[in-house]
């Protein structure tokens, strides 16, 4: 069975609460929450504002998984309100003693601490095996809606073959259709979607859907 942790990136900011609200009641165990400083890369994510109040709220009914794409994850990962995150991810682009730095940070706060890992980052077998949670990118973060890079599934196993101290947690972020999702079954633990979800007219149906196909 493969977890479907939704990004609620697509909606509109006065929606996201709501939509997050039915999100949660339809019975999603996980959401992601995008964080995006328009400089990491070239778009904004989640309001500062509305992040807090998901996570001070929502924290007890559901997962909550932070994705942080941001040049100064510190200050982020400092916050009060991210106490309240289940996983805090954060991106290979930084050295490995700033990634030590990062996890210890995260866990400190009572997190779990994750490895987001690009479609065209190298891969570091040492890194890979201090991080029991991956996120491996099937697209160039910081766009809704892109198509999955033909090569994410075999990256996966690759990733995958490299984990030698521990079998990690793995999510799939990234142009995710559900036919990747019957196909991908056992081979991964979760799948990010965003606006395979939330672009659709009937997206609580869409959901609906999706969660029975993954039972």
């Amino acid at each position: 069975m493969i977890d479907i942790s939704p990004s609620l990136l697509p909606v509109k900011s006065n929606l996201i609460l709501k939509y997050a609200k039915k999100t949660i009641e339809l019975g999603v165990k996980r959401l992601h929450l995008d964080i995006i400083d328009g400089k990491f890369v070239d778009k904004y994510g989640l309001d500062d504002e509305i992040v807090d109040d998901m996570l001070e709220t929502y924290h007890q009914q559901t997962h909550l998984d932070v994705h942080l794409m941001v040049e100064s994850p510190l200050d982020y990962i400092k916050k009060s309100s991210y106490k309240f995150a289940s996983k805090i991810y954060v991106h290979l682009q930084n050295d490995i003693d700033h990634l030590i730095e990062l996890k210890k940070a995260i866990e400190f706060k009572g997190c779990e601490a994750g490895l987001v890992i690009n479609p065209y980052d190298d891969i570091n077998k040492d890194i890979l095996n201090v991080f029991s949670s991956l996120l491996v990118m099937g697209v160039v973060p910081g766009m809704s809606g892109q198509s999955m890079l033909p090569n994410t599934f075999e990256r996966i196993n690759t990733i995958k073959s490299h984990c030698t101290k521990h079998k990690p947690h793995i999510t799939l972020d990234g142009g995710v259709t559900k036919e990747h999702l019957l196909s991908l079954n056992g081979s991964i633990d979760c799948c990010v979607m965003g606006a395979a979800i939330y672009s659709q007219e009937d997206w609580i149906n869409v959901l609906s859907e999706l969660l029975i196909s993954v039972k």
